[in-house]
C-alpha cells in the first residue's frame, strides 16, 4: 500500500509541475465518462489503471478572444481505485466511483493568461497559473448524462453545471450533444475580464469593474469510438458565449467562441 501511496505522489508531483494540465484541457471537450463502456476501467477495484495520449486542438486565444490558436500536447491520467492523478481530471479522491455515479474531491487547475496572447491584452499583465480544490457529480444512463463541479483559489469560485443526449450507433461508439452553463464569483470575474487602475494606465482600455453572476453557457458535440481494447479516439466540437457582465468588458473582443479537437489515447 505504501508504494502505491507513493506512486500516486510522484505522479502528482509530476503533474503539477506539467505546462498544461487540469482545466485547460477543458477546452478539447474530452471527458472519461464519454468513453464507451468496453473501455472503462471496473469500478472502485484494486488494481491500477492508465490512459496516455495526445490532443490536437484549435481554441480561442483567451476567452473573449476574437482569434484562435493550435494547441498540442501530451495527456496522461492514472487511477489506483478511487485515487486519481493526471491530465484528465487533475489530482482528486472518489467517494462514489460506479460506471453511471461519481462524485468526489479534486485538485485542479485555474486557466493562465499570458499578454503577450493577443494585442488587446498588451498591459494587463499576465495570469499565472495556479490550483484550485473543488467538487465534482457526474451521473448517466442510457439517454444521457448530468454533471455538476465547483471550484475555488486564490482568483475566486465558479461553477458549472452541464447535461445533455447520449447516443449509441454501435457498441465502440458514442455520439454525445450536451449543454453547459456557468456562473462565479465577483473575484473569479474580475480577475479575468476585470480592469483596474494600474492596467487601465498600462493597457490604454478604460478601467472595468466585474461582477459575479453568470459568466458563460454553451454547446458541444463529440464522437468517441474504440478500436480496439487499448486505441480510442475522439473528436469534439464546441461554441462557448461570454455572458453577464464579462460581455461588457474591454478585454472581450467576441461573445461566442468556438474550438474543435482531436484525442487520441492509449489504455494501458
Amino acid at each position: 500500500m505504501r508504494s502505491k501511496v507513493m506512486t500516486l505522489c510522484m505522479l502528482s508531483g509530476w503533474l503539477l509541475a506539467h505546462p498544461v494540465w487540469a482545466d485547460d484541457t477543458q477546452l478539447t471537450g474530452f471527458d472519461e465518462d464519454t468513453m464507451p463502456e468496453v473501455a472503462q476501467p471496473a469500478e472502485a477495484g484494486g488494481e491500477w489503471h492508465f490512459i496516455a495520449g495526445g490532443v490536437a486542438a484549435a481554441v480561442p486565444r483567451y476567452e473573449g478572444a476574437n482569434s484562435t490558436r493550435g494547441i498540442a500536447f501530451p495527456l496522461f491520467d492514472a487511477s489506483y481505485g478511487k485515487f486519481f492523478a493526471g491530465d484528465l481530471r487533475g489530482i482528486g479522491y472518489q467517494f462514489v466511483k460506479e460506471r453511471n455515479l461519481q462524485f468526489g474531491v479534486r485538485l485542479g487547475g485555474a486557466p493562465g493568461r499570458k499578454e503577450s496572447a493577443d494585442a488587446r491584452l498588451a498591459g494587463t499583465g499576465d495570469l499565472q497559473r495556479s490550483g484550485e480544490f473543488g467538487l465534482f457529480l457526474n451521473t448517466r444512463n442510457d439517454i444521457g448524462y448530468f454533471k455538476f463541479k465547483v471550484g475555488g483559489g486564490k482568483r475566486g469560485s465558479h461553477a458549472e453545471l452541464g447535461a445533455g443526449l447520449d447516443f449509441r450507433p454501435a457498441q465502440r461508439d458514442i455520439l454525445r450533444v450536451g449543454a453547459t452553463v456557468g456562473w462565479a464569483n465577483a473575484e473569479y470575474m474580475q480577475a479575468y475580464f476585470g480592469i483596474d487602475a494600474t492596467q487601465a494606465t498600462s493597457s490604454g482600455l478604460p478601467a472595468y469593474q466585474a461582477a459575479g453572476g453568470l459568466h458563460n453557457y454553451g454547446l458541444m458535440t463529440s464522437w468517441t469510438h474504440v478500436f480496439n481494447r487499448h486505441w480510442l479516439g475522439s473528436i469534439a466540437l464546441s461554441q462557448r458565449h461570454v455572458a453577464g457582465s464579462a460581455r461588457n468588458s474591454p478585454l472581450v473582443q467576441s461573445t461566442s467562441g468556438g474550438s474543435a479537437s482531436c484525442v487520441a489515447l492509449y489504455l494501458l
